[in-house]
């Protein structure tokens, strides 16, 4: 099944992999960000509050949730950002999984586009999550915040292995027209 895929695409499907793994660890750990002066350590769904020996841990979207006054409007446009990037990258799976079983180059460019969409998505919402946070005084970014936009560069890498995938078809398809235009 991928002896048809050269060293480029091959490479473009481990680092896809690598980065769905990244993105989905990211977007689901509650370690993106620390309230130092709160004691509150969150994610996007899940926020957990230490205080001397007991830590508990509370939905965003639960009103028992206190690291903010109320969800701001930034952090609700994160999540929504994280899961549009995680629909264009389980959709991903899908074209990927296509272009494999059946070789047809319109997977791999939708397959393409999508990369590019999800990393929209993870910028978007990073920066916006960064550069908001940062107002609140002590916080200190965490490494599920990291991984999520580790997982997001990794998608440009895969993007454009799999764009050069496409070109290596096209052209190929290409030579195979003027091959038989020639007889």
């Amino acid at each position: 099944m991928l002896g048809n895929l050269t060293n480029v695409g091959k490479f473009g499907l481990g680092i896809f992999l690598v980065a769905v793994v990244l993105f989905v660890v990211g977007f689901s750990v509650p370690h993106w960000a620390i309230f130092h002066f709160g004691h509150w350590e969150f994610g996007l769904w899940e926020g957990c509050e230490s205080k001397i020996s007991v830590s508990k841990c509370v939905s965003t979207l639960n009103k028992e949730f206190k690291a903010f006054r109320y969800l701001p409007g930034w952090f609700q446009a994160t999540q929504a950002c994280a899961c549009l990037a995680f629909v264009a990258i389980a959709v991903n799976i899908l074209f990927r999984s296509l272009f494999i079983c059946q070789k047809r180059k319109i997977f791999i460019f939708i397959s393409v586009i999508l990369d590019m969409v999800a990393v929209a998505f993870v910028f978007l919402g990073a920066v916006m999550f960064g550069s908001e946070i940062s107002k609140y005084g002590q916080v200190t970014l965490l490494w599920g915040f990291i991984l999520y936009v580790v997982g997001g560069v990794l998608l440009i890498a895969s993007a454009a292995s799999f764009l050069v995938e496409y070109c290596r078809l096209k052209h190929k398809e290409g030579a195979l027209h003027l091959e038989r235009a020639e007889r």
